[in-house]
């Protein structure tokens, strides 16, 4: 909708859409691109990343939350100011 909302061409936009669906993928591309060319020896590697990511998050979590709740906090406090 943000980027809708912008005054650049309609191609600019289509551009700007793609790069977004294109970074919003990427945590599903990434292994999925890994294991493919790499088949079995892949696992190991993505067992690894599973086991870390389980370990760890709760604070990928409290990162993650801490980030958007500072995005929240600062557009509410630039939204006084108009």
């Amino acid at each position: 909708m943000a980027i809708a909302q912008t005054a650049i061409p309609g191609g600019q936009q289509a551009v700007a859409l793609a790069v977004f669906v294109l970074l919003g993928s990427l945590t599903i591309m990434t292994p999925i691109a890994v294991y493919f060319p790499m088949g079995a020896r892949a696992a190991a590697s993505l067992e690894n990343l599973k086991a870390w990511l389980s370990g760890h998050h709760a604070v990928i979590m409290t990162v993650l939350l801490l980030v958007l709740g500072a995005k929240l906090v600062g557009d509410a406090i630039s939204g006084f100011g108009s």
